[in-house]
């Protein structure tokens, strides 16, 4: 005969998974309103009946759909109408400077195309998906690099404003007068902090394709004439040139994981004495659970077998084998979470 087992007041275990499963459930929601461009909509305050008209939905469905956006506080609710939560209007419509919509965007669709196929990966492994990916895709085709520049200038503005007082904060920072932005990509993080600074020049490191991108975006900003592009391969390229004051990395450095060390010479001989070299990066603490977004940020990847992590003072280890004098180590939380500011001082003599 079964009985009834006791259950301890105090505990949340079924709760935790629970809020799992419901949480769960929100990212499909916002992923088809980033998709939708439901945002640039709700602008201006709308009826679930308006908004089915103007978006050509199905008008029994709209009101289930903006309540579960409410419920996430993207939007709020006036009278029977639905308008954006001001965040929502400034980081998650189209048009907006500060817009993360594309990088929202392109990040889901890479993961939600892993997760689609999530099963099959950990019954089989990862290799039919991986040949599937390889016919449909190269990572060498320049218009992806070109197009995923352009994803991100909203993001990195954002975030580079955020590691800004870091940076100033920094005895040499009203010393610096150069600067390169290395993978920097569509250059938002050398915008902000050239344009922060007095008089620093910079420059933007990266593939052909997409500093073509970045001069176009800088020129945007009306700072071209404070900062150029390089185009390049800083794993490959024998040297990055020379005489620079400071040179910053923003998650670009997964793709030299194994070949760290070499880079970071290259680096080291590229700055001027007691010049820094600052890199920000996701880094897995400890067993790896200790900051849940960076474990669900990489799982996927993970599970195809793309190993980008950083565990612990890998960076940090690798920049004073390099020949580094110190290095000062934080753990920032920024927008995607607690990620790794490592800033490393070349000895001024």
């Amino acid at each position: 005969m079964k009985t009834i087992e006791h259950v301890e007041l105090n505990d949340d275990f079924c709760q935790k998974v629970w809020n799992i499963v419901y949480r769960s459930l929100q990212a499909p929601f916002f992923h088809l309103a980033a998709k939708t461009k439901v945002f640039d909509h709700l602008i201006q305050p709308k009826s679930p009946q308006e908004l089915a008209g103007e978006m050509h939905f199905n008008p029994g469905s709209v009101k289930p759909f903006l309540d579960m956006l409410l419920s996430m506080g993207l939007v709020v609710k006036r009278g029977d109408k639905y308008v954006n939560h001001p965040g929502a209007t400034r980081f998650l419509t189209s048009g907006g400077t500060l817009s993360h919509l594309p990088s929202y965007e392109g990040m889901m669709g890479m993961m939600y195309d892993i997760l689609d196929n999530l099963e099959d990966i950990l019954l089989n492994g990862p290799a039919g998906y991986l040949d599937q990916k390889q016919e449909q895709q190269h990572l060498d085709d320049q218009e992806i690099w070109s197009k995923a520049a352009r994803s991100m200038v909203g993001g990195g503005l954002h975030q580079a404003q955020l590691l800004l007082p870091y940076l100033q904060a920094m005895p040499e920072w009203g010393s610096f007068n150069n600067m390169m932005d290395l993978g920097g990509g569509p250059g938002s993080y050398c915008m902000v902090f050239v344009s922060s600074h007095p008089t620093m020049q910079g420059v933007v490191f990266d593939q052909k394709a997409v500093v073509n991108e970045a001069d176009q975006i800088v020129a945007e900003f009306g700072l071209q004439d404070r900062i150029t592009t390089w185009a390049g391969d800083y794993i490959n390229d024998p040297e990055l040139g020379s005489g620079y004051d400071f040179v910053w990395t923003s998650s670009t450095l997964n793709f030299a994981k194994g070949r760290l060390v070499p880079l970071f010479e290259k680096i080291h001989k590229a700055l001027k004495p007691g010049g820094v070299f600052a890199s920000h990066h996701p880094s897995i603490c400890g067993d790896g659970t200790e900051y849940w977004q960076m474990v669900a940020g990489f799982a996927p990847y993970d599970m195809i077998g793309t190993d980008m992590n950083f565990y612990d003072n890998e960076v940090a280890d690798a920049m004073l084998a390099a020949g580094f004098q110190s290095v000062q180590s934080k753990d920032i939380n920024a927008i995607h979470g607690i990620q790794r500011l490592d800033l490393a001082r070349k000895a001024k003599a």
